[in-house]
């Protein structure tokens, strides 16, 4: 009852101080003295463990609990949310060049890919997703979310499978986390609220991102600022300047407070989707620590993803000529992860990213002139005609 007073207590607080400024719920009834000595595991084992720098598959299962139509969100979002991470955590989402160039040293990529589970808990082929309808409203806010007997989804073995939540956080709440070290395995994994899963219409949390903070916190860091708003607590980054509190919408560049210039476009700030673009290096090593101490059961064996890691064959791209969307079609009929490079005739690279693909990769062209381009994906370049 206690955590519950003060949970709905904190949500008023923040509904004062932030208006409609919805906020992520790492801080919200946390265990202080379990969480620091969390926090020191993982920051002495930053220290004197050696990291396999191998690319880290983590099969992800998403289970929407709906209670409004509009809540039980389509596959396609689901699909561009796991794309939105992917990119993110490796570094190749298309805004991370807008990084000030004073951090571009700083920027970490963490080379830690998700996908969709192909195999359920009982040996079952699954799409990755469960869709439950939910008499309840907002139960994105109790711990009903984790239980079917109480109206949400129970949990995927959770030393298995990453179990993502898609479900009514209210108002204020834009998504929560479990923290390393939690202890209630049934309740680990984190809890997104439709409205801001994947690319969608908000202005402000549209493009995905609010996932990949919260993946952030379940993967052992935290907001930049630490636990108290000002500038004696830290986040345990070396390379994070010291920060009193968060920034919010959109600020220009540069900011001073704690430190004199602040890194607000950081992941772990509470800044608008287009403006944060980049983990540090700092907390890349933080978070490969946290699976080797924590989470290193989910990436034994990946056997619940039928995955593989780069294409195999050598691709026909149609049509070519093609004004804009340029296609290719893949053997395999399960998921593969799809790095790609695209330069125009001069040479100069004009997009990347990575995308988990099947049966068919597209290519969009379509925001660049007319002319001849060249698209790398592996050790292979393809000669694209744009009309």
């Amino acid at each position: 009852m206690i955590k519950i007073i003060s949970f709905v207590i904190f949500l008023l607080f923040v509904g004062q101080v932030f208006g409609q400024q919805v906020k992520c719920g790492f801080d919200a009834g946390k265990n202080i003295r379990e969480r620091h000595y969390v926090d020191s595991l993982i920051f002495e084992g930053t220290n004197r463990i050696l990291l396999n720098r191998d690319i880290i598959v983590i099969p992800v299962v998403f289970h929407v609990v709906w209670h409004e139509t509009d809540e039980n969100i389509e596959d396609e979002i689901i699909v561009s949310q796991l794309n939105t991470i992917n990119a993110d955590f490796s570094g190749a989402n298309n805004d991370i060049e807008k990084v000030p160039a004073e951090f571009s040293t700083t920027v970490g990529r963490a080379e830690i890919k998700f996908c969709l589970a192909s195999t359920d808990p009982f040996g079952n082929p699954t799409s990755g997703t469960t869709r439950t309808h939910t008499d309840k409203n907002e139960i994105g806010l109790t711990k009903d979310i984790y239980y079917s007997s109480s109206g949400g989804y129970d949990a995927w073995d959770p030393d298995k499978y990453l179990n993502i939540w898609i479900a009514n956080t209210g108002s204020f709440l834009s998504g929560i986390s479990s923290y390393p070290g939690e202890p209630i395995k049934e309740e680990s994994g984190i809890i997104i609220n439709p409205k801001f899963a994947g690319i969608n219409k908000s202005k402000k949390y549209g493009l995905g991102r609010v996932l990949t903070h919260e993946l952030g916190h379940f993967l052992g860091l935290k907001h930049l600022w630490g636990d108290d708003n000002n500038c004696d607590t830290d986040d345990d980054i070396e390379d994070t300047p010291l920060q009193r509190g968060p920034y919010i919408n959109c600020p220009s560049y540069p900011q001073s407070g704690c430190s004199e210039s602040e890194m607000f476009m950081n992941f772990m700030d509470y800044v608008d989707d287009p403006c944060m673009y980049f983990f540090t290096k700092g907390q890349v090593q933080r978070m490969l620590t946290t699976i080797m101490l924590f989470r290193q059961s989910l990436i034994n064996g990946n056997t619940q993803c039928d995955i593989k890691n780069n294409v195999g064959v050598k691709l026909v791209f149609y049509p070519n000529p093609s004004s804009d969307v340029f296609m290719a079609d893949i053997a395999h009929r399960s998921d593969i992860l799809m790095q790609y490079e695209v330069f125009n005739i001069s040479g100069f690279r004009i997009k990347y990213g990575t995308e988990i693909v099947n049966r068919r990769f597209n290519l969009d062209l379509s925001d660049f002139p007319s002319g001849v381009y060249f698209v790398r994906i592996e050790s292979e370049v393809y000669r694209l005609v744009k009309m």
